[in-house]
């Protein structure tokens, strides 16, 4: 059995009346709460989310927020979170009845070279979407730049999926210098193309070597690594519409169309855990909560997240059966 497992972290935010004597900062620096980060098992055929497997729920210091974790342990920095939700996940897992293959899918945050390593040592099956430009072995320049050099890859062929829509940033920068009507004229086009649409994509794939990134410090004691590199590329796109455009990296195996496929399906599959935050925050109102500290939002969430995964689950099956 193959299972999708989705990896994201929601902040709860606290700041005013519902603050707790522990809340620490979260990414705006007036605001403060706690910060939970969790797994999704999720079908990679329907796409429907099928249980919470592990989370944690913890405050960010202030020492932490600070940005010096070039300077400390791998175990003490944030970015260890992805790590350990994957050992989480599959100690979970270890006493089921189904021997399950893992692929764990983060989003941007999750590109980091510690990862990258780890999973490879681990032999884990990771796929994420580069957030940085990648420095490779294969050739001089960046990941971007060998894809952009004729004949690095392996294949050019030409894909339709189902993609979100997304509202094109220059044709509404545009739309507004032209006055109300013709933003309103790009958002009518939008509303009716829908929130999803069918989209025609170029895919490239290579092996590459991801290079540790030079100029960070201890650098020369990070070991290089063995990955594969999968580059959509979406074509015919309408103005108003921004270009699909994704650069995976993953440590599954990629020698065929079919498997970089899978890669791209299997990164298109982590999106509902996209919409269990807005049922956490909007439909049960986390952050409205009044809880005393860490530990009793730790007891809270965990009556509030299977809660919220039946809410999706009778969202899906209603989309399917209406």
């Amino acid at each position: 059995v193959s299972l999708i497992v989705a990896h994201d972290t929601m902040e709860i935010d606290l700041t005013g009346r519902y603050q707790t004597e522990d809340a620490g900062p979260l990414r705006s620096s007036h605001a403060c709460g706690h910060l939970l980060h969790w797994s999704l098992a999720i079908d990679p055929t329907t796409r429907r989310p099928l249980a919470a497997i592990a989370c944690n729920v913890w405050t960010r210091s202030m020492e932490t927020r600070k940005g010096d974790s070039a300077s400390r342990p791998l175990e003490e920095r944030e970015s260890f979170k992805w790590q350990r939700e994957i050992e989480a996940c599959s100690k979970e897992l270890e006493g089921a009845a189904v021997d399950a293959v893992l692929t764990h899918v983060f989003d941007r945050e999750g590109d980091t070279h510690d990862n990258f390593l780890y999973a490879l040592d681990k032999q884990r099956r990771i796929i994420t979407r580069a957030q940085q430009e990648h420095s490779i072995a294969e050739g001089p320049g960046t990941l971007r730049e060998f894809f952009a050099t004729e004949g690095t890859w392996e294949r050019e062929p030409i894909c339709t999926r189902e993609v979100p829509t997304k509202a094109s940033e220059a044709a509404m920068k545009e739309a507004r210098k032209k006055g109300r009507a013709e933003v309103q004229t790009v958002r009518n086009a939008l509303t009716k193309m829908g929130g999803h649409r069918e989209a025609s994509l170029r895919v490239r794939w290579a092996q590459v070597t991801l290079m540790p990134d030079a100029h960070k410090k201890k650098s020369t004691r990070r070991r290089s690594a063995k990955v594969w590199a999968v580059q959509v590329l979406e074509q015919n796109v309408p103005s108003f519409v921004e270009p699909l455009e994704w650069m995976l990296l993953t440590t599954v195996p990629v020698a065929t169309l079919d498997d970089a496929l899978w890669v791209v399906d299997g990164y298109r599959a982590r999106w509902p855990i996209e919409p269990m935050h807005t049922v956490l925050k909007t439909g049960l109102h986390v952050e409205a909560q009044s809880v005393k500290d860490v530990s009793s939002a730790r007891r809270l969430l965990s009556v509030l997240l299977p809660v919220s995964l039946h809410l999706m689950r009778w969202a899906y099956g209603w989309r399917e059966t209406p």
